[in-house]
């Protein structure tokens, strides 16, 4: 059982990343991305096109975790993603 793209096909994963070399540094940023208030049900479409515009400006993607991220107005929040990428300096 392999990934699937958009179109039903099969995908090949990316190979994963070099390991750093011997005191390679780096930066990161870490964003967070909020599910669509009304069915709660997150755009994959924004992720997807964060990710690629980190991918543009050199981030790679270090991890994803679901986290409550607080509302505007009021206690509590609603569900969503934080990304935290990370580059060489």
């Amino acid at each position: 059982m392999g990934l699937r793209g958009r179109s039903g096909q099969a995908e090949t994963p990316p190979p994963p990343p070099a390991p750093p070399a011997p005191g390679q540094r780096f930066v990161y940023k870490a964003e967070t991305i909020r599910s669509k208030l009304i069915g709660d049900k997150m755009d994959g479409t924004q992720v997807e096109q964060l990710l690629n515009a980190r991918a543009v400006e050199g981030w790679q993607l270090k991890s994803v975790t679901e986290t409550e991220v607080k509302g505007r107005v009021g206690p509590g929040g609603t569900m969503g993603l934080l990304l935290v990428f990370e580059r060489p300096v």
